[in-house]
């Protein structure tokens, strides 16, 4: 056994008695193990974080979810109650036939669909709750920016459903797609 100090500016070294190469060698192995375990047991909780993370910072899905546009998420009831607000508050920017114009952009079609595809529903239902309309950003209620979700799927020729989109949680659960 050696031991020696060495002094370096304000730190000190020392060796100490040195471990037996098995035992150092068992010691590494079940150091590794419990590393292992650790970072594979916590590793789910760390993809769900970053999944939410990803999701609620771009909207866009990072695994694929069951619910889509297709897959009738709003009733027409909501839809017609959508359209009414829409006619009132959201047609004199994104004109009647929702085809937008040079500073509105279209809510129908190819174009609609472009900008919010694979977006989460929760996407676009915070887009219109925080900045529509352009002139009293902010002053709809979710029920009303739900109902107006409701009728933009209608006009793009999404399915109806028996049942209301109910809240901006369960909008998150639920994706824009081209194609069913």
């Amino acid at each position: 056994m050696c031991v020696c100090s060495f002094g370096v500016g304000n730190f000190t070294l020392k060796e100490t008695k040195r471990t037996h190469p098995v035992k150092l060698a068992v010691d590494t192995v079940k150091s590794g193990i419990v590393w292992g375990v650790l970072v594979l047991g916590f590793w789910p909780l760390l993809a769900s974080a970053d999944q939410t993370y990803q999701e609620k910072s771009t909207g866009e899905s990072v695994v694929g979810a069951a619910a889509t546009v297709w897959s009738g998420v709003y009733s027409d009831d909501q839809a017609k109650r959508g359209q009414t607000v829409y006619s009132a508050t959201c047609s004199n920017c994104h004109l009647d036939n929702l085809r937008g114009d040079s500073v509105s952009p279209s809510l129908v079609g190819n174009a609609f669909i472009s900008d919010w595809e694979n977006k989460s529903v929760r996407a676009l239902y915070s887009r219109i709750i925080s900045t529509m309309p352009q002139d009293n950003p902010g002053t709809l209620s979710e029920a009303t920016v739900l109902d107006v979700v409701a009728y933009l799927f209608k006009a793009n020729g999404f399915p109806s459903g028996e049942k209301s989109l109910e809240s901006a949680r369960e909008a998150q659960e639920i994706r824009i797609t081209r194609e069913k």
